[in-house]
């Protein structure tokens, strides 16, 4: 597992399964991440049109819970050596992670983090 520091890279575009919004916006949730010092950080951008607001979050998995983490996203099928981001990205995908539920879901599995919410008028 690498957690040298890497630039932000997108790992969902997409709609929200189930919400409310669905299939309205469909590409309107963007959730981008990235491994560093602080841990992985996981930003998102859940943009919709006016009159609604849109949602900037930002998620940090600290250092020391990173293992934690791998452990709970690795799966069978998944390389001994590969990357965080690549994995988070993969679980985004296949909705073991809900794209709408990220941190719903590492409550769940016990992995400690930091979340913060802002919300913009449109």
């Amino acid at each position: 597992m690498d957690e040298g520091a890497r630039s932000p890279r997108v790992v969902y575009h997409g709609d929200i399964p189930g919400d409310f919004y669905e299939g309205r916006w469909p590409n309107r949730l963007t959730i981008s991440a990235a491994t560093g010092p602080e841990g992985l950080t996981l930003r998102g951008i859940d943009s919709i049109d006016w009159p609604d607001r849109d949602m900037y979050w930002t998620t940090v998995v600290a250092p020391e819970s990173l293992s934690r983490l791998y452990e709970a996203l690795v799966t069978a099928a998944d390389a001994n050596d590969i990357q965080l981001v690549d994995l988070v990205a993969a679980r985004l995908q296949d909705r073991t992670v809900p794209v709408g539920g990220v941190n719903g879901w590492l409550d769940g599995h016990g992995i400690a983090h930091t979340h913060t919410t802002r919300f913009y008028d449109n």
